[in-house]
């Protein structure tokens, strides 16, 4: 799931783990900070309604 961000290009905004039999999907918002991750997840949120 993190192979992307390990290899030395950009970290990711957001990672998104699909889950697997007994394991729950995930979403991993990262940002500089809480208040960052909290606006990139309503960015997220509004784009997901605009649909």
């Amino acid at each position: 799931m993190f192979d992307r961000a390990s290899e030395g290009g950009a970290v990711p905004r957001v990672i998104f783990n699909r889950g697997d039999f007994a394991v729950e999907p995930m979403t991993y918002v990262l940002g500089t900070g809480a208040v960052d991750a909290v606006e990139r997840t309503a960015e997220l949120l509004d784009r997901v309604e605009r649909e």
